[in-house]
């Protein structure tokens, strides 16, 4: 009877072997599973990522052109505003010459310059025009007058403009052109266009 038992035991012991096995076929299939999945994802979420930096980069790019055409557009547009106060300027001084103080105060007020003036060597007024609604301002130092002749005479005969300046209580630009004679013509210019760009009055409208 012993012995039976015996038999019995090892019979079942064996019979209980391959659920074991059975178990650990599982585990590797799940093993299996687990590494194709990793093998599958990786590379899913690496595109993922490469797609998302890929698409910020575009952005961003997008961004810095649509600035740079809007710098363009305005560098352009500020071109033709210098463009055009220097023409006006150029116009009032040789109006000035010929016919002397000319009604010119609504076209330099279109063009935000304040006034006009011729002086002499000594910096003596010989003419001016002021725009619309331009008290008599304040007349320029010494040293003031010093500094327009020798931006002048950086390119003589041409009109030149100045660094921003402190005139009248508020910040302004120059023009100055040198002319015969050590006569200095020199206007000034607001800066309301250069806070609020708008579109000047054309030249063109006041040639014809």
């Amino acid at each position: 009877m012993l012995g039976n038992a015996k038999a019995i035991e090892t019979a079942l012991g064996e019979s209980r072997l391959p659920t074991k096995w059975s178990g650990f076929r599982v585990s590797i299939r799940w093993v299996i599973f687990t590494s194709l999945m990793l093998v599958s994802v990786l590379p899913i979420l690496g595109l993922y990522k490469w797609m998302e930096r890929s698409a910020i980069q575009k952005e961003i790019a997008y961004v810095d052109e649509n600035h740079l055409i809007i710098a363009n557009n305005f560098a352009a547009a500020m071109e033709r505003y210098a463009n055009d106060v220097a023409s006006v300027f150029e116009l009032t001084i040789s109006n000035l010459e010929v016919f002397g103080e000319l009604a010119l105060s609504e076209t330099l007020d279109g063009f935000d310059l304040s006034f006009v003036t011729v002086v002499d060597a000594n910096d003596t007024i010989l003419n001016e025009v002021r725009a619309v609604g331009t008290a008599a301002s304040p007349r320029l130092s010494f040293e003031q007058m010093a500094g327009l002749r020798a931006q002048a005479a950086i390119d003589p005969g041409q009109t030149v403009f100045s660094g921003v300046l402190q005139f009248d209580g508020a910040p302004h630009l120059f023009l100055v052109r040198s002319q015969s004679d050590g006569r200095l013509a020199f206007a000034v210019l607001k800066l309301r266009y250069l806070v609020e760009p708008s579109v000047p009055i054309s030249v063109r409208q006041l040639t014809g």
